[in-house]
């Protein structure tokens, strides 16, 4: 199969709805994807994996991660999601995207298998790309996989992984309830389910109810349970951001081309991780470190798409934690500033509080509809917003949105686009012409 072929392929699927699941009924389950992994000779197991899950900042800390190993010498795949423009964005060798024959070639050979199941049944595109991306490593003789979950953990189609390096949790917070549960402890027990016998669990700091659901899930599993500490002296600003951390015993400063306090402790949790790897055998030193933090530059993730006239951001927070991580760094960063927002979000996310840490620093919000079939409409987003008291206008498409931001914007203004990811890939093209 060609590329184009891949993809079209996918998009005749049914597309993946949360809204479908019914209390007491599993949207997923391993099944599928355990099957299809076998056909190929169970991949999975053939290379070793760090396996990360939480609520926010998963992706970032699968990059810092990757980059510190490929940068300690190690040929490393990386598996993540979504995509922002191409589906083989997914998976990585070395930090480097598959070339679309690559991509085809490995998705095709899981897609031959895939077509043979019994109709009605057939595995899912992400169970498809996720097996495609652990046999892709196993052809490449990778050393060591990065792997982050798609959602949840327990039930993701990720977790076929058998015996994983490391389990590795970010923040958790409330986020796809119809899935994964209504409160943040009946969450952490899904995404918990990572955790395999022997497997030690790293973690950000997290809510105490977080961190006790995770600690008897180790217990049970014979496994330690490591917290990392948060950064020390953080220095954010829109260019970049700067921490200092422990490493192998010895303080040390670190930069991050990317923005944001909460890449900060992004950072410094991969960083934990890589130390806990050092036990394992791995070498990597500090200069690995910092080299391999200073490489990464997360797209749609306090991204600067513009410096100036006016400063242009994107970020794909889209729930309540991602949102008040945003917010948090604005204060930091542009603490006497209002806000031009320019907002798209699903219609099975929480939306009831999520904008209330913005709509103080507002200027006006500019709502657009992704490109989703699980989308809120532009108009209804308008409501809500106006629900709140915040000034706000609906648009036709993101590149109406863009158009009109950069008319009105002043060269001294700052404008934040945030939500879905479904968006930020045209985002990103769009706001390139200006």
């Amino acid at each position: 199969m060609t590329y184009d072929e891949i993809n079209e392929f996918f998009d005749n699927m049914e597309p993946f709805n949360p809204q479908a699941a019914r209390p007491g009924v599993l949207l997923f389950d391993l099944e599928n994807v355990t099957k299809l992994a076998g056909l190929l000779g169970n991949p999975q197991d053939s290379v070793p994996c760090i396996h990360i899950t939480g609520t926010n900042g998963k992706g970032s800390v699968a990059a810092f991660i990757s980059a510190i190993l490929v940068s300690a010498g190690y040929k490393t795949g990386t598996f993540s999601s979504p995509y922002l423009k191409r589906r083989s964005e997914q998976i990585l060798i070395n930090s480097r995207e598959l070339s679309e024959n690559e991509f085809a070639s490995v998705a095709g050979d899981v897609i031959e298998k895939a077509v043979a199941f019994p109709k009605g049944s057939e595995p899912s595109e992400f169970e498809i790309t996720t097996v495609a991306a652990f046999e892709d490593f196993r052809r490449n003789k990778c050393d060591i996989a990065v792997i982050e979950v798609g959602m949840g953990g327990e039930y993701d189609a990720t977790n076929i992984i058998s015996s994983p390096l490391l389990a590795v949790f970010t923040k958790i917070s409330k986020d796809h309830g119809q899935v994964l549960g209504d409160t943040v402890e009946e969450i952490t027990k899904v995404k918990s389910g990572i955790i395999k016998a022997g497997t030690d669990a790293v973690t950000m700091q997290n809510p105490k109810e977080v961190t006790d659901i995770l600690a008897a899930k180790c217990r049970a599993c014979g496994s330690a349970l490591i917290t990392a500490n948060p950064p020390d002296n953080v220095r954010c600003a829109y260019k970049g951001t700067d921490f200092d951390y422990t490493y192998k015993n010895d303080k040390h400063t670190f930069h991050l081309n990317s923005p944001g306090i909460f890449q900060a402790e992004n950072a410094a949790l991969a960083i934990t991780v890589v130390g806990k790897l050092l036990d394992k055998g791995f070498d990597i030193t500090a200069d690995a470190v910092r080299e391999g933090l200073s490489s990464v530059i997360r797209e749609a993730r306090f991204e600067v798409l513009k410096m100036g006239f006016p400063i242009f951001i994107a970020d794909g927070s889209h729930n309540p934690g991602a949102v008040a991580a945003l917010a948090e760094s604005l204060d930091r960063i542009f603490p006497d500033k209002e806000i031009i927002f320019m907002a798209g979000v699903l219609a099975d996310k929480d939306v009831s509080d999520m904008f209330d840490s913005l709509i103080k620093k507002a200027k006006i919000f500019h709502t657009v509809t992704p490109v989703s079939p699980r989308a809120m409409s532009a108009e209804e987003l308008a409501r809500i917003l106006e629900s709140k008291g915040a000034k706000v206008k609906a648009h036709v498409s993101v590149g109406d949105a863009v158009a009109e931001i950069m008319a009105e914007a002043g060269p001294e203004d700052v404008v934040v686009a945030f939500g879905s990811f479904y968006y930020m890939g045209e985002l990103r093209e769009v706001v390139k012409k200006y």
